[in-house]
């Protein structure tokens, strides 16, 4: 017998041994890599409001409980929705891009992902007081228009303004929220990604938007009634445009399918802008796991225009453009009275999914 002769199997056995712990390394990446946005938080997401469970517990009169529960049709074309998201959802296929195969600077690892006319340009405006924070300074729009996203993640990085020592580099765009194909996209170029979302009075959200879109369109917008009950109908139209973005728990229900709802940070943009925002940044600046930097005395009111503005570290204060903050236009206080109904079960419904009760819900 050959010396050597005993060390052969020995030597089959540490392959074979390499060979499973090879495949089983990779299998096990594979499997995080598609679930990992899942693990150390539930992705459970309750189910919109029933008929019954208005008629119970809305806490209106039995005049109008009938009216509710009629808007509660509403909720349940949105629970069809998000079931048929679900289904078209197919992972993080390789025709998205994908953070982890950049090798550069400087990708965005936070993102604002709406909700359009609830703050979020006055909320880049604070976050960009931060030391460590670098923001873009325009709307990005790389997930939602595809001749962006055809530019790749070069043409990405470029749009954060890099800042030395900065821990959060955050891009906002606000119809990422109500894009069918975002989330999709958003998962697969970085799970792990923190993702903020501003909301405030729905119904004010649409005056607000109403507003912009009269002025910048040389006033020649359609006016607010004929944008919701397009032909005379005699109900509002729930697919109108100007109505998407403050179906809060509609859009976001997408997101919480393939995030967890602890990437989710939700700001109150009523407080953000209607007292001062000290407080809601203290709340962000944690959940961004910055350093402490904000306190009371960083915003004051700016007398002309009326809301609080950032100190500058010269003193000066760093205000929005005039266009921001606007008086609303003025509205028929029936419709007003027709979309505060119309919203009523949707607001306690988001008030539910998110945890968090709201002045308007």
């Amino acid at each position: 017998m050959s010396p050597h002769s005993s060390q052969l199997p020995l030597k089959h056995m540490i392959c074979f041994l390499l060979v499973v712990f090879i495949c089983s390394f990779v299998f096990a990446y594979q499997y995080i890599e598609k679930s990992n946005y899942c693990l150390g938080a539930s992705n459970n997401v309750p189910p919109p409001f029933t008929t019954s469970y208005l008629v119970e517990n809305s806490g209106y009169g039995n005049d109008i409980i009938q009216k509710l529960a009629d808007y509660a049709i509403l909720n349940e074309k949105v629970s069809d929705e998000t079931e048929n998201f679900k289904k078209s959802y197919h992972g993080t296929g390789n025709r998205f891009w994908k953070a982890a195969n950049f090798d550069g600077c400087c990708l965005p690892n936070t993102i604002i992902i709406g909700a359009k006319k609830a703050g979020t340009r006055a909320l880049i405006n604070f976050l960009d007081m931060h030391p460590e924070v670098a923001v873009a300074r325009n709307e990005v729009h790389f997930f939602d228009r595809e001749e962006n996203y055809s530019l790749g993640l070069k043409w990405y990085a470029k749009r954060v303004k890099p800042k030395q020592g900065a821990k959060a580099l955050i891009e906002k765009s606000p119809f990422y929220f109500i894009d069918k194909e975002t989330p999709e996209k958003v998962v697969a170029y970085n799970s792990s990604i923190r993702l903020i979302l501003l909301v405030r009075d729905p119904v004010n959200r649409i005056l607000s938007d109403q507003t912009q879109l009269y002025y910048n369109s040389g006033k020649t917008t359609p006016n607010l009634v004929q944008k919701l009950y397009p032909d005379n109908r005699s109900d509002i139209d729930q697919t109108a445009k100007i109505l998407q973005p403050s179906l809060y728990a509609k859009y976001l229900r997408r997101w919480i399918t393939v995030f967890p709802r602890t990437q989710i940070h939700i700001v109150d943009g009523d407080k953000l802008t209607q007292a001062n925002p000290y407080y809601e940044m203290k709340l962000l600046e944690k959940f961004l796991r910055l350093s402490s930097f904000y306190s009371p005395e960083k915003f004051v009111v700016e007398k002309t225009k009326g809301f609080y503005c950032p100190v500058q570290p010269n003193g000066t204060l760093k205000c929005l453009s005039s266009s921001k903050g606007r008086q609303h236009l003025e509205f028929d206080q029936k419709l007003l009275n027709q979309l505060k109904l119309f919203f009523a079960p949707l607001n306690k419904d988001f008030a539910r999914l998110v945890g968090q009760d709201f002045s308007w819900s």
